[in-house]
């Protein structure tokens, strides 16, 4: 039985439900909505493309803290796939005080060009190959003081060896380690992990197990073509710990529910979720390849580079990318929803295309002109410059806003439905809940009993409107239950619940 004390609980989270009873839908909840340009990347340092940004709030710093890949493309007019895919790659830095005003200061630490008025803080210099970097700040007690910040990325120094995926590489992943998170140590440390880790790999330190856990990109062998019989290498997503940032359990694919599709996961885009008390999310970029050129690619945004790139990069003129949505409350076993989250939304000139939806790995709460509560995300948006030379980009960065909360939710339309929990233990006087309805819409609350018998004084109170917190006006006495085992149940009408709290 579930002991949920005061933590937030989420209406998505089939582990708590009785889906037995249930009859209202457990769907993807509110897509993210494009909002303001908040940077641009325009140094010589990132003039092809910026990728796999990361952002956090430093409470000590009182600021947010973004770090990045620049890249310059050494062989602007190649047409040579392997020249093409070999950027000047260097890792970035930009912080903000609120999260949407973003600054780039010159640190004076790497000279590109000649010039070191720059927001430069790893190159190439110490001799790394390296593709992606993410950031975070070690919350660990006992971490060293030189190792409070910490960063992460792919190299290509290790020997070549056969991998468990069956396939030969030499990839590693490096450490870089720094006391501000301004400075790092250049050279990087290699971990003792194997993978791929050619993507947005992401890690974190729990202090509920005391352990760092790493989420990363790894290879298997699978179905994914659409309609098609044949066997590719699939992209996934892989999971080791370790209790001091050197010695990492062997690695383990992430599982996902009975009967989940194969899809090939490009980015984990997995977090602590901030509100969630012990609940992990992941936003990740899903990648879809089809192995042909069909009539319907013939329609698609920029279809003159994808002509291009069909002729010396076919996977990049044919695949496109979404972003989903999953959730664990053991960072093992996931629940993944088959809908997007995100999508390239309305075709314009340079969308749907293979790089589109790589949401930033962070979120942050902004308050919109109305004084409401928004999540925020952002992600990066590329257009083609087409005065640059063959396939050259240009990158800004924008922010995305949702209903905190609001990744997904229990619904029911006009004709009503039901949620319905397991048992569960709770404590406090007062209970909230995040939900909304239509003006004739409504939701009715009520606990039960572990029979599912109605508790006096707790019973059909409605509530309607759309409210982050909304207080739950029982006639009874919630201390009177602390402790003992009750069930949740909501009739919903026109209605989408997302989350509920004791307190």
């Amino acid at each position: 039985m579930r002991n949920i004390g005061t933590k937030r609980q989420f209406f998505f989270n089939h582990a708590l439900l009785n889906t037995e009873k249930t009859t209202a839908t457990i769907k993807v909840g509110d897509k993210p909505v494009r909002r303001e340009k908040v940077m641009s990347f325009e140094g010589f340092w990132e003039s092809y493309r910026i990728s796999y940004p990361t952002f956090f709030y430093d409470e000590e710093a009182k600021k947010y803290r973004m770090y990045y890949c620049g890249s310059h493309r050494i062989h602007e007019e190649s047409l040579n796939a392997k020249e093409m895919d070999e950027p000047d790659m260097r890792f970035c830095y930009a912080e903000s005080e609120d999260g949407i005003h973003w600054v780039k200061p010159n640190l004076g630490i790497i000279e590109v060009n000649g010039d070191r008025n720059n927001n430069v803080i790893i190159d190439k210099t110490s001799g790394n190959t390296f593709d992606n970097f993410y950031a975070f700040k070690d919350t660990n007690p006992n971490c060293p003081p030189d190792e409070r910040y910490k960063g992460i990325a792919y190299d290509t120094r290790g020997p070549e060896t056969k991998r468990r995926s069956g396939m030969d590489s030499n990839r590693v992943l490096l450490y870089f380690k720094s006391p501000d998170g301004i400075h790092f140590d250049p050279v990087g440390e290699i971990l003792d992990l194997e993978g791929r880790f050619d993507t947005h790999n992401t890690v974190y330190w729990d202090p509920q197990d005391e352990l760092y856990h790493i989420f990363f990109r790894d290879l298997t062998v699978g179905y994914c073509y659409p309609d098609i019989e044949q066997k590719v290498w699939v992209r996934l997503v892989a999971h080791s710990t370790s209790k001091d940032f050197r010695n990492w359990t062997y690695p383990e694919d992430i599982r996902y529910q009975e009967g989940a599709p194969t899809v090939q996961m490009y980015t984990p885009g997995i977090m602590p979720y901030y509100r969630g008390d012990g609940l992990w999310i992941g936003i990740p970029t899903r990648y879809f390849e089809y192995p042909t050129w069909l009539p319907n690619h013939e329609h698609m945004p920029a279809n003159k580079e994808r002509r291009q790139l069909l002729d010396v990069m076919s996977r990049c003129a044919t695949a496109i990318t979404d972003c989903g949505f999953m959730y664990s409350e053991n960072k093992s076993d996931w629940y993944r929803f088959d809908e997007a989250l995100m999508t390239p939304g309305p075709e314009n000139r340079d969308n749907w295309f293979y790089g589109c939806c790589y949401p930033a790995v962070g979120m942050m709460e902004n308050v919109n002109e109305f004084g409401e509560k928004e999540l925020a995300l952002l992600m990066p948006m590329y257009t083609w410059n087409r005065e640059r030379g063959f396939l050259n980009k240009h990158t800004n960065l924008y922010r995305y806003t949702m209903r905190v909360d609001g990744f997904a939710c229990a619904h029911a339309d006009y004709n009503g439905g039901e949620v319905v929990t397991k048992p569960f233990t709770f404590e406090g006087s007062k209970l909230e809940m995040n939900f909304r309805t239509s003006a004739g819409g409504y939701i009715e609350v009520t606990l039960t009993d572990e029979d599912g018998n109605a508790l006096e004084g707790f019973t059909n109170v409605r509530i309607f409107g759309d409210s982050l917190e909304r207080p739950v006006d029982f006639a009874g006495d919630l201390t009177t239950l602390n402790g003992k085992a009750v069930c949740l149940k909501l009739k919903l009408c026109d209605a989408d619940a997302f989350s509920f709290k004791f307190f």
